[in-house]
């Protein structure tokens, strides 16, 4: 049951496009998000250049980053020389999606992923942990703020293929649903220092954001991908 709802939310997110065709350990602590989901004031938001602007609005923007966006709108705005493409097999090894990575250091630095032709975006991903939405999560936000920010909320097991993705269903972000994927995991010396908690919230099963297995285990938001 739990692979089946990860498969759902993760092909709504990644793959539907392609039918046709087929953590690292994050020291630097976060402000503290108020438990209501008021959109803040980030910094992200006040930028003004597009090269810049590192606001997601899910669905809509990743910065400057639209479904309208084009790679030669990619040259315009961040140059050919921060370009790099290449084509990756999809997930589980599904079919090919051609690829853009925008290198602009290690925060800031992102992936478009293309459909078959490199004429329309289907999603972003591996976003740095600069990128943030307008309730302040990004790479990098810890369990607890987000759910300060989401209310409970349940999420699959950590280590295995769907493991540690969010289910904003039924969140106070269920809007972002199909739109932005969440995914968290433990640093390694966790996993080291608490195996036995650790183990109680792995493996293909559904897990409660308030289960005391997570507490000392230090998870944080690890990946983050935009569908739009």
């Amino acid at each position: 049951m739990t692979r089946k709802l990860v498969l759902i939310i993760l092909l709504s997110l990644l793959v539907a496009c392609y039918n046709s065709n087929s953590v690292s350990e994050i020291d630097s602590t976060k402000r503290e998000t108020p438990g209501e989901t008021v959109p803040k004031k980030t910094k992200a938001a006040t930028e003004n250049s597009p090269r810049k602007d590192t606001l997601i609005i899910p669905g809509e923007r990743v910065g400057s980053i639209t479904p309208q966006t084009t790679r030669d709108d990619l040259v315009k705005i961040f140059g050919e020389s921060q370009l790099s493409d290449e084509t990756i097999s999809g997930p589980e090894g599904i079919g090919k999606i051609p690829t853009t990575k925008v290198n602009l250091g290690k925060g800031r630095s992102f992936t478009v992923n293309w459909d078959n032709n490199r004429q329309k975006i289907q999603y972003i991903s591996n976003l740095g942990p600069e990128w943030e939405t307008p309730e302040g999560i990004n790479v990098g936000t810890s369990l607890e703020q987000l759910q300060q920010i989401l209310g409970e909320f349940n999420l699959t097991g950590l280590a295995w293929d769907y493991g540690g993705y969010v289910n904003l269903e039924n969140t106070k972000l269920s809007k972002y649903q199909g739109k932005l994927s969440i995914r968290v995991d433990a640093p390694e010396y966790v996993i080291n220092k608490y195996p036995k908690q650790y183990q109680r919230v792995t493996g293909d099963s559904q897990f409660s954001s308030n289960d005391p297995n997570w507490k000392n285990l230090n998870v944080r938001v690890s990946q983050i991908t935009v569908q739009f």
